[in-house]
């Protein structure tokens, strides 16, 4: 009898979706519905015969068909649009390459690597077309699809290090861009990526208490933060020398052999913190 009524919801429901201009008995589909329900039996449910029970059975699987034809064109159409943007984000084409993502996320808005990529058309759209008139293709709508990327998943590297990178060289938020990126640890396989941005980010604060005889507003909680996070509790402000080094001797040892551009000044830098701070850091 349960199959019975799922048979009988699922047409029920079927039929009112289907109501409008067409027959009081068919669909646009085709599909034929009974004109009226049968006496109910003595438990009270509708008593089909089994020629009408057969018949409904063959429309709830040609609605099926039907839905999974429509789903199909859906999703077609969702990786068409993703594609598309693909395509027009390769030839620098960020304003179309935006449109087609927005066409995809409108179908899916839980898709993390489209909002990723809708967040990387916007800020590039953005710095390179400063100064910046009317758009909704800037930084401010990029920080939110990051941050959308990351809600979906949380350890969304490509997107922390996107947003990350946006807060600390574009908009001058260093400590929101180290909150988001301090608690990646080893066992999280950080990108070299991700890892060069946050020892910039720490090269950063270590260069403002040089020049400025005083920490960066903030800084000196999150380096305790910092440091509890990564294993390194007691290192003075010296400490975000030692830790930037620490990130750029790992990019060293994880990826040395992989060729990447900026692997000599890596090591360049790397080198010249660990020869100077050190020092710096037992002082402090």
């Amino acid at each position: 009898m349960k199959k019975v009524f799922k048979i009988i919801t699922a047409v029920s429901i079927l039929f009112l979706l289907s109501c409008g201009e067409q027959s009081p008995d068919s669909d646009k589909n085709g599909l034929n519905f009974p004109r009226s329900t049968p006496a109910p039996d003595a438990e009270g449910n509708p008593a089909y015969s089994d020629a009408e029970l057969q018949e409904l059975g063959d429309d709830v699987r040609d609605v099926e068909e039907a839905v999974n034809k429509i789903v199909a064109k859906v999703m077609f159409k969702k990786q068409l649009y993703r594609r598309m943007g693909d395509r027009c984000l390769e030839l620098g084409w960020h304003r179309e390459a935006y449109r087609y993502y927005s066409e995809s996320l409108a179908i899916n808005n839980n898709d993390e690597t489209v909002h990723y990529k809708a967040a990387v058309a916007c800020a590039s759209f953005h710095k390179q077309n400063l100064p910046l008139e009317d758009s909704v293709l800037n930084y401010d709508r990029a920080v939110i699809h990051y941050k959308k990327a990351v809600e979906i998943r949380p350890k969304y590297q490509e997107a922390l290090t996107g947003l990350a990178t946006l807060y600390h060289f574009e908009l001058s938020r260093p400590l929101e861009a180290m909150e988001l990126l301090h608690e990646i640890r080893v066992g999280d396989r950080p990108t070299p990526q991700l890892l060069m941005t946050r020892a910039a980010v720490s090269r950063f604060f270590l260069k403002f208490r040089q020049g400025n005889g005083a920490d960066f507003p903030g800084s000196s909680g999150l380096l305790k933060k910092v440091n509890n996070s990564r294993g390194a509790a007691g290192l003075g402000p010296g400490g975000w020398g030692l830790l930037a080094a620490e990130d750029y001797q790992t990019v060293i040892d994880r990826f040395g052999s992989v060729e990447i551009a900026e692997i000599q000044e890596i090591v360049g830098t790397a080198s010249r913190l660990l020869q100077t701070l050190n020092g710096s850091a037992t002082a402090d």
